[in-house]
């Protein structure tokens, strides 16, 4: 028997501790696995995740003996062309619903403000972008007109997901403050 097999067992026997060694020897390889078939980091992240998860859930149908690699790598496959579905169902949805969305909050804001001309706040915003710091007009360019995630951001950036949304956090409030300015100052 190898240590993979006991340690299979030892989970088995409610070892939940003995997990981590499964997961931390088989994690690269299903990263490597994922990552050949995923182009976005933070989702082949998320496979595996989801893969270890699923595994430990169905360890007793695991059967002994077996390439426990080959069991994952198949629990990995699924989960792959299910987060893949998922991604493809969500980008119709936003391909469909987008325009209609944009529209209702043109709608909502012409209903507030009636005398809002849209082309205006478009000028004040492209004026408030410029005065952003160089860094963070990267950021909400990255994140609000190449609709990249804060993943990707911060992949990109090498900085921290924290620090992305912070940058945006901080722009948004700045942007709104700036916009709000120019329009009592410049009028709308």
């Amino acid at each position: 028997m190898n240590d993979t097999q006991k340690t299979i067992e030892q989970v088995l026997k409610g070892d939940r501790d003995a997990y981590s060694q499964l997961v931390y020897e088989h994690q690269d390889m299903l990263v490597a696995y994922a990552g050949f078939r995923i182009p976005d980091r933070a989702m082949v992240d998320e496979v595996v995740q989801m893969t270890f998860i699923r595994a430990y859930e169905q360890l007793e149908k695991y059967v002994s003996g077996s390439d426990f690699g080959v069991w994952l790598r198949s629990i990995c496959k699924y989960m792959i062309l299910r987060e893949l579905k998922r991604c493809s169902r969500n980008l119709k949805n936003r391909k469909k619903y987008s325009e209609k969305i944009s529209q209702r909050l043109i709608a909502r804001a012409m209903e507030t403000e009636p005398e809002v001309d849209n082309l205006n706040i478009i000028e004040k915003l492209k004026k408030c972008m410029n005065a952003l710091r160089n860094n963070a007009r990267k950021v909400v360019t990255a994140k609000y007109i190449e609709e990249k995630s804060v993943n990707q951001i911060s992949e990109e950036s090498g900085h921290n997901v924290s620090w992305v949304t912070t940058i945006l956090y901080r722009s948004r409030a700045l942007l709104r403050k700036c916009i709000g300015q120019r329009t009592q100052t410049e009028g709308i």
